[in-house]
């Protein structure tokens, strides 16, 4: 896991992937943020995943838009 620490206002920008993620805000225990991506790009909070469906060729599709961030960073 790559940890990383980041201001209101700071970016981090995945660039092979075309998606930037921007603190909007933090309050309290909270945090805001605001993430661009292409539209080809599922972006999901992990809590709805169980409760997603599973798409029967998702698996083999090579858009699939999961990525391994360790893999891809080089870590």
């Amino acid at each position: 896991m790559l940890v990383l620490s980041r201001r209101v206002n700071e970016k981090i920008v995945l660039p092979n992937l075309g998606v930037t993620v921007e603190v909007i805000e933090v309050k309290g225990k909270r945090v805001r943020l605001g993430i661009s991506a292409p539209s080809n790009v599922r972006i999901t909070r992990q809590e709805l995943l169980i409760d997603m469906p599973c798409e029967p060729d998702r698996h083999t599709d090579s858009s699939d838009s999961h990525f391994d961030l360790p893999q891809m960073v080089g870590i």
